[in-house]
């Protein structure tokens, strides 16, 4: 592969001179890690905490990336190592690639391209540099031998990507489960919506149940929907792997659990695996797990060879002690009184708009929530935006507001929907969705202006997946040729 990234500056991150207990963690590492037999390892594993890396961005970009990243990188190495071990590369660089990108991020040997889209200006998307860095283990140290098999690189991540960075921002314990419990929250209403909108081979984590897919004229081996348009952009083997990897933790217990990640590490890094590794070593090391009812044709049952939610994840809500989750349930409440107010006709009712100060998860949930009212008032919409500077916010945050003034025709953020669309491509496809479902010509026409300014500088498969949505008709009219 290869990317044309013209001219770029670079910076230097480095982590402190020591990471302190990291240290003395460093020295226990280093002979008993390999688990394979034979001395046939040939992973060469970088045993200090903080990897060596590089920043290269555009000059005008670099000073942001430099004040979004440097603290939060030396941090998050620290904590990837801590939790799966020594790194499987002596380096990783980071490359800001252009707007057009179709992806948040990409991880690959030693370099990690990441999305314009992550600069939040207030490190709120940090999170996904856990989630690239982990790769390093999961989808690069340890591969899919069938590609179907997605979940065992990105259900990992995915899973992963939470204890990294709660240790990297050293949370307590009840802080690392209230804001696990948050996100786990905001995964499954995706999970539930990507559900309805994606066929039933596609939600399948284990397509091939284990065989594989041969061309019975060539012989050839084949992947399974890889050439399938619609694969690139559905989040179920990311989301349903993460689920299945979290419900597994609450049977044994989150820290007996993250040793058995550790373990599987050390014993499969450096080879491709098939989804019997995982779970053989689970009951291995868990017997006690078929006492209770668990066994590896349940989960295939249950999880990898079914299509749709699990039955055990008919219903998720964190729990009632969980303070940042009960916060959002109030603010929740809160709007709904003041969208019944401004909803009078007659005499409008002064409402205290006043809010406490969310934090950016907190706010994505809030807007969910606001996203299954049937109505919001233009009035409600303004006092929203207004309140939490809605316009100026993540991409995420951003995304679920772009989605009301969709869904509700709230004409002042236009604007909102034109930046979204242009500047944060890698989210956009979603977007330009919501804008065709809308039927309202002034957005469809914002849509298509946006289409034709970025379609040039866009992925082939992206452009391919717009251009459908916009031009329904034209599209048939070319199949039926």
């Amino acid at each position: 592969m290869a990317i044309a990234v013209g001219y770029w500056d670079c910076a230097e991150i480095s982590g402190p001179a020591t990471t302190g207990d990291l240290d003395a963690y460093r020295q226990e590492l280093k002979i008993p890690w390999c688990g394979h037999e034979n001395n046939t390892c040939r992973v060469n594993y970088y045993y200090h905490p903080v990897l060596p890396c590089r920043l290269f961005a555009p000059k005008s970009l670099l000073p942001k990336v430099v004040a979004e990243f440097k603290e939060y990188l030396p941090r998050c190495f620290a904590s990837a190592y801590k939790l799966l071990g020594p790194h499987p590369f002596s380096r990783i660089d980071l490359l800001i690639v252009p707007s057009s990108f179709a992806s948040l991020g990409l991880a690959s040997p030693n370099i990690i391209f990441l999305s314009q889209t992550l600069l939040a200006g207030d490190g709120s998307l940090c999170i996904r540099l856990a989630h690239e860095i982990s790769h390093s283990w999961f989808g690069l140290l340890i591969g899919s031998w069938d590609w179907a098999e997605e979940w065992l690189s990105e259900g990992f991540a995915t899973y992963m990507e939470d204890s990294i960075h709660a240790l990297a921002m050293s949370w307590t314990q009840k802080q690392q489960q209230d804001h696990s419990e948050l996100r786990a929250l905001l995964r499954y209403k995706t999970l539930k919506a990507e559900l309805l909108n994606t066929e039933e081979e596609l939600q399948m984590l284990r397509p091939n149940q284990g065989k594989e897919l041969r061309d019975q004229e060539t012989s050839v081996l084949y992947v399974k929907n890889g050439m399938n348009p619609e694969k690139a952009f559905t989040q179920v083997h990311y989301l349903k792997g993460y689920f299945l990897l979290r419900y597994l933790s609450g049977m044994v217990g989150v820290s007996r659990f993250d040793q058995l990640i550790r373990d599987y590490v050390r014993l499969y890094h450096g080879k491709l695996v098939f989804s019997q590794e995982i779970f053989a070593l689970l009951f291995k090391t868990f017997p006690e797990l078929s006492v209770q009812g668990l066994t590896t044709e349940r989960i295939y049952s249950e999880w990898l060879d079914y299509p749709g939610m699990p039955k055990v994840m008919d219903d998720y809500s964190p729990n009632n002690d969980n303070i940042v989750y009960t916060e959002v349930l109030q603010e929740v409440q809160k709007w709904k009184t003041i969208n019944k107010a401004n909803a009078r006709k007659k005499k409008r009712i002064k409402v205290d708009v006043t809010s406490i100060d969310l934090e950016p998860d907190q706010l994505v949930l809030l807007l969910e929530y606001l996203l299954e009212e049937e109505t919001l008032a233009t009035r409600t919409l303004t006092q929203l935006n207004n309140t939490y500077h809605l316009s100026n916010k993540n991409a995420d945050i951003l995304h679920r507001w772009c989605e009301l003034v969709t869904k509700h025709q709230y004409s002042n953020g236009y604007m909102d929907v034109r930046h979204f669309l242009v500047n944060h491509q890698a989210m956009g496809i979603y977007m330009y969705g919501e804008c065709v479902l809308s039927a309202s010509p002034e957005l469809r026409k914002i849509a298509e202006e946006c289409f034709e300014t970025t379609s040039q500088d866009m992925d082939p498969g992206v452009y391919k997946t717009v251009h459908a949505m916009l031009f329904v008709e034209e599209c048939e009219a070319e199949a039926m040729k």
